[in-house]
């Protein structure tokens, strides 16, 4: 009901004509009770205040809860609730209606008449007195009496407008799949009444139909006061699948009326993909062959959205490619499906083997095919090559279909490998693929090697092959050869390589080839075992020495005593005679004896003897030498110079056991000291001779050239000396003392087995020769090199009568005097 506002001005006291209204229960059945709500609405501009007279329903049936109302202002609204309970007043069966006056502050009165005859609540009009215009008249009714007089009053339209967004459209986007976009929608009610109203939102596309894609917040009803009251109304776009763009209405109902509000628009951008077919059949396939189908995967929609299929589903018999990836909007991805039974059946079958889809529900395909047993070998391939070794042959392939190939060959078989692929074009004929085999154990006459190769066709046939091999005993892995000095180790380092991804052990086999059996003076060994990691090479060392000269063969076998396996090496060692055992330097003046030792060490389990030779004349060494068994002995050598200067040579010991050794001999002869002096005594004019006793070594006869220094001493001028025994012989030598002037004379006897005058200095040296009479010339070079010899012609002029005289010969070290006759010549 509303209380409406009267026309023209408005006083202190408000006064208004109130309409009558008729408010019709229904029909009530007796124990029912029933309840209606009315609402009262201020339309005026000033508050009013009112009450309802309760007291006229006593015992009619109807009560009402509704106490006075005080200052209700404008456009505000007070409701109440109206009950008929026909029970508690025992009332008859019929009719029941009564008139409940509201009386406003100002004497004007609103009437209700309650019945149960009308359905609908309507307006009565209340005639005017024109003698009281600040009062209402209230005309008698029966009950039930609908007066028909028109109310008087004024209708309000209602405005209800969009305010925001401009142009009453809301614009949600185009939103991705379970992302959710929220638009704020303002409402404002233009009317001088208050509204009360419910938004809601309808549309042809299905999927806006379903459960939470497009919400209006709040959902119930809304309450708007007049004059440009405004409210929030919030959009809520949470898509689930992908939409084209599509246009919707919110409406709004009030009162039974229908009206639009404002539009909403928007669209959901997602993929749409699918499978050109979902079931695929290959039919019969040969057990370990193959074959493949293919399928494409469409992405009808609007995004890139991954794909990634569920690849454990398809074990052990199917596979596709590729399991995961992206597909862009328009875009086909073919996949291969491929068929390998891994056992017998007459049919296989996998259903609904997913691929999930991001965003979207995932796509099922089923697949189903056979397996028959695989054909015989077509031929048998031979092999024969020794263990470790490798052999290969060739197979021709052929490709009639006009698709190329790509095949995967399946061996079976330890020993044998070949390539992973094989690609034959399309119609390729005799296509050349290379087996090999490389087998790592032996095998025997009984038990050959045993395998097979199968070629598995994209048409789900294959060709088989059978292959046989043999495998002989191990080559050389290598043969060594060295040359090794005598007396000195060697090892050698033998390259053992472990062809087993496992580590291995070998037992060293050292078989001696030449000599069969090795002396005691000899030494080839190492180690009894040896292990080598898994596929890896490592160096055995073995170890050489060898006392006398000779050759060494042997083969070196490595055996693996669990399997029987083994390799071996072959190596040959030259012993050759060694370097200098060492350099034995003596040095002593001539005639004098002078001893030096060497070490002589015999490693051998029993005495050794050794043959002696020494090719130096002035060296003394015994002609044999044994030194006991393991043990070291000193070799005594004697060195006797005869003439002054350097020399060497070797010292060589040979023994049929330790072989052969030598030594370098380094010599040097010095000046001797002059013998003991011998003393002559005599008067002048007479003369005195001494025999005197020299001690010569020379081992042969040797021809002495006897001089003096001095004219007072004679001697003869050479002495003959027959071969000195072993420890030096006695020389006499006659010196005569024969002076010319008295006092003291000395001189130098010297005995040298050089002829003509010798050089004793060590560099080339200025001579001078002085003859005192003239008839004496003397011819010879005035230098002499170091070490030289030169003889000095002595020429006579001859004369009536002998002349005699002396030749001095002197140079910086010292002075030569001889004594010359000259004889007159013979006549003729």
């Amino acid at each position: 009901m509303i209380l409406p506002e009267r026309a023209g001005s408005v006083p202190d006291t408000e006064q208004a004509e109130l309409p009558e209204y008729i408010l019709d229960l229904g029909y009530v059945v007796p124990g029912d009770i029933h309840t209606h709500m009315v609402k009262i609405t201020n339309t005026g501009h000033f508050p009013a205040s009112f009450r309802v007279d309760g007291y006229v329903l006593y015992n009619t049936g109807f009560s009402v809860c509704l106490e006075c109302v005080k200052r209700l202002p404008s456009c505000e609204s007070k409701t109440f609730e109206v009950c008929f309970d026909p029970q508690s007043a025992n009332l008859r069966l019929g009719k029941a209606d009564v008139l409940l006056p509201i009386k406003k502050c100002y004497r004007g009165e609103l009437q209700i008449q309650i019945c149960q005859s009308s359905q609908r609540l309507q307006p009565l009009r209340t005639p005017k007195d024109d003698n009281s215009p600040n009062s209402l008249l209230l005309p008698p009714c029966a009950p039930g009496e609908k007066l028909t007089d028109e109310a008087q009053g004024r209708g309000i339209k209602m405005k209800v407008d969009v305010v925001d967004p401009p142009g009453k459209v809301v614009k949600l986007g185009n939103v991705c799949i379970g992302q959710t976009v929220k638009k704020m929608v303002t409402v404002a009610n233009k009317s001088a009444a208050p509204l009360t109203f419910k938004l809601r939102v309808t549309s042809t596309v299905p999927e806006l139909q379903e459960a939470g894609v497009l919400c209006l917040k709040p959902s119930k009803d809304l309450k708007l006061k007049g004059r440009g009251d405004t409210c929030k109304v919030e959009v809520t776009f949470s898509p689930k699948r992908r939409m084209q763009p599509f246009s919707g209405e919110v409406l709004l109902e009030c009162r039974g009326l229908v009206r639009s509000l404002c539009v909403v628009r928007g669209s959901c951008q997602g993929s749409l993909v699918s499978l050109d077919q979902d079931q695929l059949s290959f039919g019969a396939v040969v057990q370990q062959s193959y074959t493949c189908r293919r399928v494409v995967m469409r992405n009808a929609g609007d995004t890139r959205v991954r794909f990634m299929w569920d690849t454990e589903s398809f074990k052990p018999d199917f596979s596709i490619s590729p399991t995961k990836g992206y597909i862009s909007p328009g875009m086909d991805v073919p996949l291969v499906v491929t068929f390998r039974p891994s056992k017998l059946s007459q049919a296989v079958q996998y259903e609904g083997l997913r691929c999930f889809i991001q965003g979207s529900e995932a796509l099922r395909l089923t697949l189903a095919g056979s397996c028959v047993e695989a054909p015989g070998p077509k031929e048998t391939l031979t092999f024969s090559c020794h263990v470790r070794e490798r052999q290969s042959q060739t197979i021709l392939l052929s490709n009639p279909s006009s698709e190329a190939w790509t095949l995967q060959p399946i061996i079976e078989g330890k020993y044998w490998k070949g390539p992973e692929f094989i690609h034959l074009e399309a119609r390729q004929k005799e296509k050349v693929y290379q087996v090999t085999y490389r087998p790592l154990t032996m095998s025997s006459e009984n038990k050959k090697h045993q395998g097979s190769i199968f070629f598995p066709l994209p048409d789900g046939t294959g060709l088989r092959y059978h292959l046989e091999g043999t495998a002989e005993a191990p080559r050389c892995s290598g043969a060594i050869s060295r040359q090794v000095p005598c007396r000195k180790c060697h090892t050698e380092l033998i390259p053992v390589s472990n062809w087993l991804h496992r580590p291995q052990r070998f037992l060293v086999i050292i078989d001696m080839l030449k000599p069969e059996n090795l002396e005691s003076s000899s030494v080839l060994q190492g180690c009894s075992y040896m292990d080598v990691p898994s596929s890896a090479k490592k160096d055995y060392q073995l170890t050489f020495l060898s006392y006398k000269e000779g050759v060494f063969r042997a083969k070196v076998t490595f055996l693996n005593e669990t399997t029987g396996e083994y390799l071996f090496h072959m190596v040959t060692f030259k012993a050759v005679a060694s370097g200098p055992m060492g350099t034995v330097q003596m040095s002593t003046a001539v005639r004098q004896r002078v001893s030096s030792s060497v070490k002589v060490d015999n490693p051998l389990p029993v005495p050794v003897t050794f043959d002696i030779n020494c090719k130096v004349p002035d060296v003394s060494v015994p002609q044999h030498f044994t030194v006991p068994a393991q043990s070291k002995a000193d070799l005594v050598l004697e060195y006797q110079p005869l003439q002054t200067g350097e020399s060497s040579g070797q010292l060589v010991l040979q023994s049929s056991n330790l072989g052969s050794l030598f030594y370098t001999l380094q010599l040097k002869a010095t000046w001797s000291r002059p013998e003991k002096p011998v003393y002559f005594r005599t008067r002048l004019g007479s003369r005195q001779t001494i025999t005197t006793k020299i001690r010569h070594f020379a081992q042969q006869k040797t021809e002495y050239l006897v001089q003096t220094d001095c004219a007072d001493f004679q001697t003869a001028k050479s002495i003959s000396a027959a071969p000195a025994s072993a420890g030096g012989s006695d020389l006499s030598v006659e010196v005569t003392f024969e002076p010319c002037h008295l006092g003291e004379a000395k001189a130098t006897l010297q005995l040298s087995s050089a002829l003509g005058g010798q050089n004793v200095f060590r560099k080339a040296t200025a001579f001078q020769y002085a003859v005192k009479h003239p008839g004496f010339t003397v011819r010879a070079p005035e230098v002499l090199r170091a070490k030289s010899s030169t003889t000095i012609t002595v020429s006579f002029a001859g004369g009536p009568a002998p002349v005699t005289s002396r030749l001095v010969v002197s140079c910086p070290g010292g002075s030569w005097i001889y004594h010359l006759r000259g004889l007159p010549s013979p006549r003729k």
